[in-house]
């Protein structure tokens, strides 16, 4: 199973961005999103460190709430 992680970009330099989620920062690549015009407060998707997807702030909220519910259900 893949999975894709939403995360909010911080900072973007050149195809490189500081991307934030839940307090945890990492560098993503957005050469695979070259042809969109991304911007810091953006929202991607990102998968094994590549951004894949530009996705709206109540998208990314409702994955982080699907993905918090999954985490629940695996600790009862």
């Amino acid at each position: 199973m893949c999975l894709g992680i939403p995360m909010q970009i911080r900072d973007i330099d050149g195809f490189n961005a500081r991307c934030e989620a839940k307090g945890v920062e990492r560098d993503v690549s957005l050469f695979m999103m070259q042809d969109q015009p991304l911007q810091p407060g953006d929202f991607v998707v990102v998968h094994v460190g590549y951004a894949i997807q530009k996705i709206t702030p109540g998208e990314a909220r409702s994955a982080w709430e699907l993905y918090d519910q999954m985490l629940d259900a695996g600790h009862a």
